[in-house]
């Protein structure tokens, strides 16, 4: 099967989980929502605990990788906390696919074409174009979020080098089932001691929160994750991690057509010019 099979269906599922979180994350605590998320998910997967084939050391690295990509997502809540989303968001989505075609490139061999290289890189103009309120565009960016650029840049390194080594194992031989089960446990530990780590007096209300007034869109959101990280895995062990991640950030154009904004507000000819952009960029990578 060719990489791009599983990897199209990636952004629609998760572009559909970005919406949903949308309506979630509105009233839960981010790392609450995240970390109940993450547990619902491990427990769906205990049926297949027993299929889990993996070595001491693959499982010693598989934890390193979850290590990093939860080190990332706490560097992700600094920066949002310290600036603007809407700079955060496509400034660590656009720097990431970029670190992970060097570092893919560099530690596991991974060889794309110059056309893909340069639909990732139309891809990241587009969804920068996409993502960037206007307001964002006029500020001095490095004097206004000096401190957010320093978090989302060491997130963006530490989510390169998690889907990295996310490559590596599946060239291991890891299996797809393997992973995430595993890495899924892993996370769960891991965003337990963030969400400990900040909100420690309340860590029991939070989550008790987060489950009665957001309930059933966690557990939508928790399967649809399942699926889209299951496809997204899968990907990652038929092709180039490079191209797989850069193809899933066509998300953010279909949680916008989703949320129904690609033509209702005043920015719209920027918006349908930027989803024109980031669709050429992805024929550009399946060619």
């Amino acid at each position: 099967m060719f990489w791009w099979v599983p990897a199209i269906l990636v952004p629609v599922i998760s572009g559909l989980v970005a919406y949903l979180n949308k309506i979630g994350l509105g009233r839960a605590k981010t790392s609450a929502f995240a970390f109940t998320m993450t547990l619902t998910i491990a427990l769906m997967l205990t049926a297949l605990i027993p299929k889990v084939r993996i070595s001491m050391y693959l499982a010693a690295v598989l934890y390193i990788a979850s290590a990093m990509g939860s080190a990332a997502f706490y560097l992700v809540l600094r920066a949002v906390k310290s600036g603007e989303l809407s700079f955060v968001s496509p400034y660590i989505s656009g720097l990431n696919p970029l670190l992970l075609w060097v570092l893919s490139t560099l530690l596991v061999g991974d060889r794309i074409s110059d056309i893909q290289l340069v639909g990732i890189f139309t891809i990241v103009l587009g969804g920068a174009v996409l993502e960037v309120e206007e307001e964002i565009w006029k500020k001095k960016i490095l004097r206004e979020f000096k401190k957010p650029i320093l978090f989302a840049t060491l997130a963006a390194i530490l989510y390169a080098m998690a889907s990295t080594i996310s490559r590596f194992l599946m060239k291991s031989g890891l299996d797809v089932v393997s992973y995430l089960v595993v890495s899924h446990w892993y996370a769960t530990f891991n965003l337990g001691l963030i969400l400990l780590f900040r909100h420690r007096k309340s860590i029991i209300k939070q989550i008790k929160d987060t489950v009665s007034t957001d309930g059933k869109v966690l557990l939508a959101v928790s399967v649809l994750t399942l699926l889209y990280r299951g496809l997204q895995i899968y990907a990652i062990s038929l092709g180039p991690v490079s191209l797989v991640i850069s193809m899933k950030k066509l998300s953010v154009l279909v949680a916008i057509i989703l949320a129904g904004e690609l033509l209702h507000e005043k920015y719209w000819k920027r918006r349908l010019i930027a989803a024109v952009i980031m669709v050429t960029g992805a024929i550009l990578m399946v060619v």
